[in-house]
């Protein structure tokens, strides 16, 4: 079997383990709104960055696996999670590395992408912010006091601008940021 097929494999089983978990009702959406959208944008950018599209397709299917079970940080213990499950997947070690290794990096936090992938990976992570529903569904999960809730999207607003890498996707989303930044303030 090839990769590509291997890989459509993963996708198709992470997306059950999505829509049948505790909180399917939460987790359906977030596919649908977040990871199906990083999915999208992350192989467009494969194409036009020249990028490994295996290891950018693969790290977009599986970038927020520990959020299904709450575990953090969710980069950390992600990067883990995925290399085990392409592991047992018998896909290469090296792809698997390479995958866990940009999964590590998506948010820009503790480790700062460095290949054209985990570019392309936290990039796409912070353009599916961008897209109109999300944020509309990131507030339902901050349960915090509406003030507390706008201060911590403010931040999140600016850092998700901030992990854009690639001039061309910034002028993409620069007209739903400064709407954003505008109604925030």
């Amino acid at each position: 079997m090839d990769n590509t097929s291997k890989i459509e494999i993963i996708e198709s089983k992470i997306k059950k383990i999505y829509f049948n978990c505790k909180n399917a009702d939460e987790f359906r959406i977030l596919w649908n709104v977040h990871i199906k959208p990083v999915i999208n944008i992350s192989k467009k950018l494969a194409k036009k960055y020249g990028a490994d599209l295996e290891i950018v397709w693969l790290s977009a299917i599986l970038h927020d696996i520990a959020r299904v079970d709450g575990l953090k940080p969710h980069d950390v213990v992600g990067s883990k999670i995925a290399y085990e499950i392409l592991i047992k997947s018998k896909f290469e070690k090296v792809l698997a590395k390479q995958v866990s290794e940009t999964i590590l990096t998506h948010s820009n936090k503790k480790f700062t992408p460095r290949t054209v992938e985990q570019k392309i990976l936290c990039t796409a992570d912070a353009m599916s912010h961008f897209t109109k529903p999300f944020f509309l569904f990131y507030i339902k999960f901050v349960k915090k006091d509406f003030t507390s809730t706008i201060d911590e999207i403010k931040i999140k607003v600016k850092n998700d601008w901030n992990r854009i890498f690639f001039g061309d996707e910034k002028e993409q989303v620069k007209s739903e940021y400064q709407a954003l930044t505008n109604w925030l303030n």
